[in-house]
């Protein structure tokens, strides 16, 4: 039953903004011949995953590995494989490759949510890394998704930096006052920068002007925010 709607009286396209639903299905020849379905969301729903320890490791292709033999997905993809995702594309939901944005590790036999894989993720959204294709439609929920995320780890960490960097004017600057129980060694910290969301060069030059200034001298987080500005202030001039 429809509760509200709207009707574009120049494409007589009619929208319909509330409605009660009460049965659904697909079906080859619909009763209006011009019915179509002409989007479909693939956001997967929010699982609300345990979370691994704050500096749990995370290994994409070697997590992927464990999922689908946890999964019993050998053969292709299934919906406990799905559960380790934030996206996929449901008209090739038998490919592997439709999958996107894995935030989930096999753990002691639980699929569990990785800070460091949802951090990757947030900063793929934001274009790390060359970014992720999706529809434009889908991005809200797939933010939505990450931020429940965000949130839990805030609880169960006791951490209020840790926030979606699409809701922050300098998405790293906020993450600095955790990196110190993050890194220790040069290739953490690099890829601490890459999940924050800089570019390889970007973090490269961080790494080699910064790491023995910032980890060893144990700057001081405000002086670590500043100098790390100067040196990524050049690489845009």
């Amino acid at each position: 039953m429809t509760k509200k709607s709207e009707l574009d009286e120049v494409t007589n396209i009619r929208t319909l903004k509330e409605i009660d639903l009460w049965e659904i299905s697909l079906v080859t020849f619909p009763a209006l011949d011009s019915a179509r379905i002409t989007d479909v969301k693939a956001t997967v729903p929010f699982q609300d995953l345990p979370l691994a320890a704050r500096d749990k490791t995370w290994k994409k292709r070697e997590a992927n590995k464990r999922l689908r033999s946890w999964a019993g997905a050998s053969d292709g993809p299934n919906a406990k494989y799905r559960k380790a995702f934030i996206w996929y594309d449901k008209e090739k939901a038998e490919d592997f490759g439709s999958y996107k944005l894995q935030i989930a590790d096999v753990l002691d036999g639980k699929l569990t949510a990785i800070p460091r894989a949802i951090f990757a993720a947030a900063a793929v959204m934001q274009g790390a890394r060359g970014g992720i294709d999706v529809p434009e439609s889908d991005r809200k929920g797939i933010k939505r998704h990450l931020e429940r995320y965000y949130s839990k780890m805030q609880k169960e960490f006791d951490d209020s930096g840790l926030v979606p960097p699409w809701k922050k004017s300098n998405s790293f600057s906020g993450a600095l006052a955790s990196m110190k129980d993050l890194v220790e060694t040069e290739r953490d910290f690099e890829t601490f920068l890459r999940d924050a969301g800089w570019s390889r060069r970007e973090a490269e030059m961080i790494v080699a002007k910064g790491y023995r200034l910032v980890l060893r001298q144990r700057e001081p987080a405000t002086l670590l925010v500043e100098s790390i500005h100067k040196m990524t202030q050049s690489l845009q001039s």
